[in-house]
């Protein structure tokens, strides 16, 4: 991880993926994979312009740690990063998932419109 942040506050936000993807796909019971797979999904879909590689690794968070802080936000911005890639339909589903998983989220309202549902 401190290899990904040096990389990432030096403006060098390609170099931070090799070592989170590595702790990420090596290390997944490390109590920081969760995290490091967050910080990639937020490196690809931000700094890298990389939305459908962001959204895999939001749907990594949950696999890793669902019981997580992350996995509520990492479901929403996975539903984001699959709209920006242009899967729409992957889009609704999940956003539909979210307001299952969390009826009372933060983000409820705008997962319900997402998902089709108002």
């Amino acid at each position: 991880l401190m290899a990904a942040d040096v990389a990432r506050l030096s403006g060098h936000p390609q170099l931070a993926v090799d070592p989170l993807v590595r702790l990420v796909s090596k290390h997944r019971t490390d109590a920081r994979a969760g995290l490091a797979a967050f910080t990639l999904g937020r490196l690809y879909l931000g700094e890298l312009g990389r939305p459908r590689d962001a959204a895999h690794a939001f749907a990594d968070v949950r696999r890793i740690d669902p019981g997580s802080p992350l996995a509520e936000d990492a479901l929403v911005r996975e539903v984001e990063a699959y709209a920006r890639a242009g899967d729409v339909a992957i889009a609704r589903e999940r956003a539909a998932e979210y307001v299952r998983r969390h009826p009372s989220g933060r983000r409820i309202e705008e997962m319900r419109r997402r998902a089709g549902g108002g």
